[in-house]
């Protein structure tokens, strides 16, 4: 059975405390061919700690700032994102999306499976389980949300099962 929302709340926060908050420098975004783009981004969330994000704010500011963010920004900030997925996620808009496709683990002929594989690595077992526990969430109350490929599949069904696989 799912947690409710509040109790994913709470274990989001308490599994994601003590993660090191990733530096001011560029160390927060991946490089990248738009240096201005790369720029304004880490100005935006540059000394923002993840508690003081809402899904308001990263519906407007994080619709993409994940595919951007090096692995350590991904880890530090993913805790805003999980939160703000669970208690508002019509506000996150196509951030849910973006948030659910960085989980989603890719074929070897992908050219981001390696970015996916580097960004799971980062996560503890106890943050890999709630991670599982949010995209279980979210398939159990938003599934029809995520229409599936060509294969038949959705991407939150991926992400889901991945992240259900990881070790535990």
């Amino acid at each position: 059975m799912s947690k409710t929302p509040e109790e994913l709340v709470r274990v989001i926060e308490q599994v994601f405390e003590g993660v090191p908050y990733p530096g001011d420098d560029d160390a927060m975004i991946e490089p990248g061919p738009d240096g201005y783009y790369r720029e304004t981004l880490a100005s935006t969330w540059r000394g923002l700690s993840w508690r003081n994000v809402d899904a308001a704010w990263l519906a407007k500011e994080g619709e993409d700032a994940l595919i951007f963010m090096t692995p350590a920004s991904v880890h530090y900030y993913m805790p805003a994102f999980l939160i703000a997925a669970v208690l508002s996620y019509e506000a996150m808009d196509i951030a849910v999306d973006t948030l659910v496709s960085m989980l989603t683990p890719r074929p070897p002929s992908d050219d981001r499976r390696d970015r996916v594989d580097a960004i799971a690595a980062v996560f503890t077992p106890a943050q890999a389980r709630v991670i599982a526990e949010v995209l279980q969430w979210l398939r159990d109350t938003h599934g029809p949300d995520f229409l599936p490929d060509e294969t038949g599949v959705s991407l939150l069904d991926r992400a889901t099962e991945y992240w259900h696989s990881r070790p535990q």
